[in-house]
């Protein structure tokens, strides 16, 4: 139970300034938390475009074409007269380059 003094003497607002200061902690915490997790994010899917670019760089095939140890796999068979190595390569390097 709070005593009536503290309200009387204005320490009330102590109190309410420390919940502020626990609820920007709250959120201090909370934004670290999301630029931490941001960037682990960032690594990984650059890790994955990486990855994905030393891929269809390899010379399996021509690059107005594609094949099964580039691009192609049986999932994506009914796309496989569609599916380019060279625009993969192309769009890959642009979303590093960002």
């Amino acid at each position: 139970m709070i005593p009536e003094k503290l309200f009387e003497d204005g320490h009330i607002d102590v109190f309410e300034k420390l919940l502020d200061m626990q609820n920007l902690r709250k959120k201090v915490l909370n934004l670290i938390f999301s630029l931490y997790e941001t960037e682990f994010i960032n690594e990984s899917l650059l890790e994955v475009l990486n990855n994905s670019l030393l891929k269809v760089s390899q010379d399996c095939c021509e690059e107005n074409t594609s094949c099964y140890n580039c691009l192609r796999n049986y999932n994506n068979q009914k796309l496989h007269k569609h599916i380019k190595r060279g625009l993969a390569k192309k769009a890959l390097s642009s979303l590093i380059s960002l």
